[in-house]
């Protein structure tokens, strides 16, 4: 099975050097044909640089201006889609996430099982506020089963080559692109699974790259930590 990782960045220099190891460890792991797409999109710091680098010849930098992620991911699924050997899934991820070992693996097995789109969830860098943290997780596992959850990232989606074409693949957005395909792949009828267990891990800024996703979602919940009353943090947590 050959997959391709499209990756988008934007003023990554710090965190993508991380990223891309994890990420050939896990192409490494699962002896998978798999290409490597960094999508630099209007970086001005050394993303670029950093990521060819550590990529040596186990991948691809590409430089555009976008200034918009879903823009981005779509250019990484086309540029992935145009190669003579075309990849029979794309998986996504992003600059400032470590994946597992045996990412690619997981996603391999689940697409030869009959899957069309895979969404895994993340789980936040155990540097993290330890306040931040466990509001995370609380909220977290509302979306979570004991087979499947409700938690949709472009840090952690693939989708089989055929479905995402049919679809149209990514849209343009700002933001909000991944649960959008996400929702036009169930609404065409693809079968989708999600498991639980098949997690990557993300930063904990407060401020992302994009507007919305985990990053957002956390600067809402340390606003909530911080108008709690000091005792009453206390009593509850």
């Amino acid at each position: 099975m050959k997959a391709a990782v499209v990756i988008p960045a934007r003023d990554e220099a710090v965190l993508i050097g991380d990223c891309l190891q994890a990420v050939r460890a896990a192409v490494r792991s699962s002896r998978m044909d798999c290409d490597i797409f960094v999508i630099d999109d209007g970086s001005v710091d050394d993303t670029a640089a950093v990521a060819a680098g550590v990529l040596g010849g186990a991948g691809h930098v590409f430089l555009r201006n976008f200034a918009n992620v879903g823009a981005a991911r779509r250019e990484g699924a086309l540029i992935a889609l145009a190669d003579r050997h075309t990849p029979e899934f794309l998986a996504f991820t992003d600059a400032d996430t470590v994946v597992p070992g045996d990412w690619l693996g997981q996603l391999a097995e689940l697409f030869e099982a009959g899957a069309d789109g895979v969404a895994g969830t993340v789980r936040l860098e155990h540097s993290a506020d330890p306040s931040l943290l466990h509001a995370f997780q609380r909220s977290y596992r509302r979306g979570i089963g004991t087979f499947a959850h409700t938690h949709i990232h472009g840090a952690n989606l693939a989708v089989s080559t055929a479905s995402y074409l049919a679809v149209g693949g990514f849209r343009p957005l700002a933001s909000g692109e991944d649960v959008d395909l996400w929702r036009r792949l169930g609404r065409a009828g693809f079968r989708l699974a999600s498991p639980p267990d098949l997690a990557v891990t993300t930063s904990a800024r407060l401020s992302g790259r994009a507007s919305g996703g985990v990053a957002g979602d956390l600067a809402r919940l340390s606003e909530g930590i911080r108008s709690v009353p000091r005792n009453t943090v206390r009593a509850t947590g």
